[in-house]
């Protein structure tokens, strides 16, 4: 029995310490762990911070791999060259060896003539001569050709061992590129592997910060929803508009809220209210009658598909993170009421709908923040609110 025990706490010891190095290595990171919507704002700063940092590097990375890029290229260009004016010499050379042969050939010539009137008598070369003054002329001409062809040939000498010397010179003046070249690539196949490597990183900081916004999102939209005649109607200070939902929580108001302090909208206000805990495709209601002012679908991180309503009274109202592109088209006439898109949300946030009033034409964007007012001060509220992102006043 007491073998078995042993036995067993062996396998009981292997099994945690197994155990211990699983939740060590692949348990998920400490920054996917906080438990509190505090620790949850610290650590998406810190991968904030970590993107930025990361986000230069890479920058920086790029600039030095495009300025080792463009000297790479230089140095392409010089070595080019280089080759072009090698092979250039050796053609200089070869039609120099073969000007040097020629002449050679023909100072041969001349000399073998002069040799052979060397052993001609005087007498024989008068003979030979239509008059002294031919013989004269004639002597007088092979020996200064051969001083001019004897100087050519020097000349020509000269010129070839300059033209091998310079050749010379070209080839280590390669070897010297080439190894520049090679010393430049080095380099930036170092630099892309680092860039590469700072690409991932970023890449991960970036899904971890998503990861952490969208948890935070999802915490600050939990809450209690109930429909219109579910609870309590809170009464508007100027009830000119209509809700533009019968059910859900409104999970952010308006203002700078605990989520634009967090740093969300790059240190402006939340520009509207956020209504969630309501099903994907949920109806959209215009707020009040008006026309289509514009329609669009902006990144997912902005504003999603949206439709901006132009109201009479100077309003403009956006409905955003809908389902859907907007079946409706600018100019379109809507009425109090009329649905003009379905609640969605985008691969960034949760199914929520964003709901803003503008004073003022929003642009083609529409702008952030713009000139816009807190929506729930101008419509009474059917659905549920509470928490400490919009006014205690408005709270059920």
């Amino acid at each position: 029995m007491k073998r078995i025990k042993n036995t067993f706490s062996k396998s009981f010891f292997k099994a945690s310490v197994i155990v211990a190095l699983f939740v060590m290595f692949f348990a998920p990171q400490n920054f996917l762990r906080a438990q509190t919507n505090q620790e949850l704002r610290d650590q998406i700063n810190n991968l904030s911070s970590q993107k930025d940092t990361l986000s230069s590097e890479v920058a920086t990375y790029d600039a030095q791999i495009n300025a080792l890029q463009q000297q790479l290229n230089q140095t392409e260009s010089e070595l080019s060259s280089l080759v072009v004016e090698i092979d250039q010499t050796n053609q200089q050379i070869t039609k120099t060896e073969e000007d040097l042969k020629v002449k050679k050939e023909t100072l041969n010539e001349y000399m073998r003539v002069i040799y052979e009137e060397s052993n001609t008598s005087p007498l024989e070369l008068v003979a030979s001569s239509d008059s002294f003054s031919d013989f004269v002329d004639r002597s007088e001409y092979l020996q200064t050709m051969q001083i001019k062809i004897k100087d050519m040939v020097v000349k020509i000498k000269q010129m070839k061992e300059e033209l091998d010397k310079k050749k010379k010179d070209l080839e280590k003046q390669k070897d010297r590129v080439q190894s520049l070249k090679s010393q430049q690539a080095s380099v930036k196949a170092g630099l892309d592997q680092q860039r590469a490597q700072k690409e991932t990183n970023l890449s991960q900081v970036m899904g971890d910060e998503k990861k952490l916004r969208g948890e935070l999102s999802k915490r600050m939209s939990a809450g209690y929803s109930y429909c219109k005649g579910g609870g309590g109607v809170i009464r508007a200070k100027n009830p000119i508009f209509k809700f533009p939902l019968d059910c859900g929580y409104i999970s952010q108001g308006f203002g700078m809220t605990e989520f634009a302090r967090e740093g969300s909208y790059g240190g402006q206000i939340h520009n509207g209210i956020d209504v969630a805990q309501i099903g994907a495709g949920t109806a959209i209601m215009a707020i009040g009658p008006g026309t289509v002012h514009a329609t669009g679908t902006s990144p997912s991180g902005g504003w999603g598909n949206w439709v901006v309503v132009k109201h009479g009274n100077g309003y403009y109202s956006l409905y955003a993170h809908m389902i859907s592109p907007s079946y409706l088209s600018p100019g379109d006439t809507v009425n109090t009421g009329d649905v003009v898109g379905g609640v969605g949300g985008t691969p960034y946030w949760p199914i929520h709908l964003h709901f803003s009033l503008y004073t003022s034409d929003p642009g083609p964007g529409p702008s952030y923040p713009g000139n816009t007012v807190d929506p729930l001060d101008y419509m009474d509220i059917p659905i549920s609110t509470g928490g400490t992102d919009w006014g205690s006043g408005h709270a059920h």
